[in-house]
């Protein structure tokens, strides 16, 4: 998020993105309590919240949630779904300058925003925003490619129609994660599954930054792919895709590790 291409990448995709992209499971916080030791009473800051996809979770179950989102277009969307909620708080602010203040969170949440990051000026920012014996946790989704289906034809679409870098993944992401953590870190996936209809499955993949929008090169052929698949994977008009929410948590060294 330190740069405008990554701050606003998303702007013409926030409808998709709100309406498409999977929420994260209750079974996550289940993890955290048990394992995490979250507790009723922590202050939460969910960085890079997008549209309050990850907020949303923790909102739900009676925390108190600070939004932090640079892009008015998705901050609006966790807005309207969030801001009558008197635990959900919105704030303006990257993750390398969040506006929050010196220990004042007991836990940082990232869903599927890290990437994003400037790691060398966000590592810092988010140290000095931590309490004592506060946590990180990073939250991803990943699709159960080995199960097959549409879940499987859409990861493979993913990467033929995708333009641009290509974000970090598997033991080169893992790495980052491990140099950023700079010493314990934990791991934890919880399963859950979205369905979806015709209409549905294009939406989400147009919330991908990386894949052609209408009336861009390549979108056609991405749309007629994504059609045929779902034709073949289809039941009673739906498919599922299966996912596990991904979960690292831990501390943050006081010095980040060599990477």
């Amino acid at each position: 998020m330190s740069s405008f291409a990554s701050t606003e990448r998303f702007t013409n995709r926030a409808d998709v993105y709100a309406r498409y992209r999977p929420g994260y499971p209750d079974g996550v916080i289940d993890v955290l309590r048990d394992r995490a030791g979250l507790q009723p009473h922590h202050v939460i800051a969910d960085v890079g919240a997008g549209t309050g996809l990850f907020s949303a979770l923790f909102v739900r179950h009676g925390y108190r949630t600070l939004a932090v989102e640079p892009n008015a277009a998705m901050r609006a969307y966790a807005e309207d779904q969030l801001g009558q909620r008197p635990n959900f708080e919105s704030i303006v602010g990257t993750a390398e300058a969040t506006g929050l203040g010196d220990a004042s969170v007991d836990f940082i949440t990232v869903g599927s925003a890290f990437h994003w990051f400037d790691a060398a000026r966000t590592r810092p920012e988010f140290v000095r925003i931590l309490r004592p014996g506060g946590l990180l946790v990073l939250g991803s989704h990943q699709r159960r490619v080995e199960l097959g289906g549409v879940g499987a034809a859409l990861e493979e679409f993913l990467q033929r129609h995708r333009r641009g870098p290509h974000p970090l993944r598997g033991e080169e992401r893992r790495a980052a994660v491990a140099a950023f953590y700079g010493g314990e870190m934990r791991e934890a996936d919880v399963e859950h599954s979205q369905r979806l209809d015709v209409e549905g499955l294009r939406g989400l993949a147009l919330s991908y930054s990386s894949l052609p929008m209408p009336g861009e090169e390549g979108h056609e052929a991405l749309m007629a792919d994504l059609e045929a698949a779902f034709a073949q994977h289809q039941h009673d008009g739906f498919v599922d895709i299966a996912y596990r929410a991904h979960l690292t948590f831990g501390p943050l060294a006081l010095r980040q590790a060599e990477g």
